[in-house]
């Protein structure tokens, strides 16, 4: 390989280290909201990222995630049950 080559080749190379460096992370203010309490977590670590009266008890905001939540327990349950008896066809099998 040519001199010139090598030279671009390297170029290129210590160019795409610098670009290749990550941003560092830019945080935003907390969101101006009506809300008389909010909370956002991270879905990866759990861990609380921006709240506003995350203790204070109140009501949900709407017919819809009373709903949700529902389906949701009704869903777990069925799966429990389900995966209880599983468990016990299998423990019966032996």
């Amino acid at each position: 390989m040519s001199k010139g080559i090598r030279i671009f080749a390297v170029s290129v190379l210590f160019a795409l280290g610098f670009a290749a460096q990550a941003a560092p992370a830019i945080i935003p203010a907390p969101p101006q909201l009506a809300a008389e309490g909010y909370l956002l977590i991270d879905a990866v670590t759990g861990a609380p990222l921006v709240e506003f009266n995350a203790n204070q008890r109140l009501p949900p905001a709407s017919l819809t995630k009373i709903m949700t939540a529902s389906k949701m327990m009704t869903a777990t349950k069925m799966m429990t049950a389900s995966k209880s008896m599983t468990e016990r066809k299998m423990m019966t099998a032996r």
